[in-house]
């Protein structure tokens, strides 16, 4: 999906480098051409299915997709939740593929839109266009052919000079890739997905370790709340004097998200747990006695601090939507506000000097998940996709945007984030 992203980014960027200024404008239009609808579970389901048909040849050099219109509009949906500003949707046909796309821009007196339509085409190297139209500007093969000759020689060969060839067949597109280094991916998500650790290894290390030392007094048959390890680790940073609090604050919240929370944040983040956390006390520790609750706010609380609190955001409203598949445990209101929580604890944690050492004073050797944990009574749970769309209709209705609000209330209400500034909480979802 990030390649997908990256590849249309590059174009647009490079057909804006070389036009003229009169010929931007003559792109700029006043409408959307495509209006991307909510996404449904059936587009994750759909979207899964395709990327799990084809991981396993993720380790070859060369490897072949196929994808039919629904996996391509699938993808799209999923692409659009997280980039907004984007919206895609594909028609196949028997020799060829019409993709058409609309790019929302800043308001302006001009045009709010760049709207635009391609056509792929069977090709033997390369992307190969037989039509693009941008706005009122419709550029022929030739055309295209030259554009392309010029990105070519530029910033443009890692991604589309890999693609070996393109062949329609069965109302589906064949694409075979000779697959980019390992070195140039990495290098490529981090520069667009902006995965960044904000602070030393070694301090988290010190941080993991202390949280390590913790857990070790503590008997792995008691249950406890994750509230003891966040009071015992605000107690531990309280009383250092190596670092500021935000220093302090980001190191603490990313060792609890490393020991409790998924595994694949440490390959994330390139850190290697020694220890490994202790099986039977991941099982033990909660929120609101429920360890999954614990996981979906720690793990949130991570991200946060390591992409973006919208793609957090993103993150576990997905999963909620994947889980009202009949292999899910149904879309979940309440793991939804365990997520927001995570997310608004973080920002709220390194937000400011003064809030980060309020934080601290508040939390350090407490027990009690009451201070930034919200009350999650009578919010719904394991509700199927046909029960979600009785009660909530879609994604962005009034009723479903009334639920988020409700959550973001609870939220706000705890004792933590008063009297001090709160921070924005990312709960606007799709409209």
């Amino acid at each position: 999906m990030a390649t997908i992203r990256i590849i249309l980014f590059l174009c647009i960027q490079g057909i804006l480098v070389i036009l003229p200024a009169t010929c931007i404008l003559l792109m700029l239009q006043s409408q959307p051409l495509i209006i991307a609808a909510s996404i449904t579970a059936s587009d994750i389901d759909q979207a899964k299915h395709f990327i799990q048909h084809h991981q396993q040849q993720r380790q070859s050099k060369q490897f072949k997709v196929s994808a039919s219109e629904k996996d391509l509009n699938s993808l799209s949906a999923l692409l659009h939740q997280q980039y907004r500003l984007l919206a895609i949707e594909f028609k196949m046909h028997t020799n060829a593929l019409d993709v058409f796309f609309t790019i929302s821009l800043p308001k302006n007196a001009l045009g709010n839109y760049i709207n635009g339509h391609a056509v792929i085409l069977p090709s033997n190297q390369g992307l190969k266009f037989s039509h693009l139209k941008l706005g009122q500007l419709e550029f022929s093969s030739q055309w295209l052919a030259g554009i392309q000759n010029i990105l070519s020689e530029t910033w443009f060969p890692p991604i589309l000079q890999n693609i070996k060839r393109i062949a329609f067949q069965n109302q589906k597109i064949f694409v075979q890739y000779q697959a980019l280094k390992i070195d140039k991916i990495k290098k490529i998500l981090n520069k667009h997905l902006a995965i960044q650790v904000k602070v030393p290894i070694h301090v988290i290390n010190l941080y993991y370790q202390k949280l390590v030392a913790i857990v070790k007094r503590r008997p792995s048959y008691y249950p406890t709340s994750l509230s003891y390890f966040i009071g015992k680790l605000m107690h531990y940073s309280k009383n250092q004097s190596n670092y500021d609090a935000i220093t302090e604050n980001y190191a603490s919240i990313y060792a609890l998200a490393l020991y409790f929370g998924d595994r694949r944040l440490a390959k994330l983040m390139q850190f290697q747990r020694n220890p490994l956390p202790e099986r039977e006390m991941l099982k033990k520790t909660t929120l609101r006695k429920r360890q999954d609750l614990m996981q979906h706010f720690i793990i949130s609380a991570g991200l946060t601090l390591l992409i973006t609190p919208k793609l957090a955001d993103d993150i576990g409203f997905l999963k909620e939507l994947d889980d009202t598949n009949p292999s899910g445990s149904g879309f979940s209101f309440k793991d939804l506000a365990a997520d927001q929580a995570g997310i608004y604890f973080a920002k709220f944690a390194v937000s400011s000097e003064n809030n980060a050492q309020h934080m601290q004073q508040l939390l350090a050797n407490r027990q009690d998940e009451q201070l930034f944990f919200p009350d999650i009574t009578g919010l719904p749970e394991k509700l199927s996709t046909q029960e979600f769309n009785q009660n909530y209709q879609y994604i962005g209705s009034i009723k479903y945007l009334t639920m988020l609000e409700n959550i973001k209330r609870r939220i706000q209400r705890r004792t933590l984030y008063h009297p001090y500034p709160k921070p924005k909480a990312h709960l606007s979802l799709p409209k």
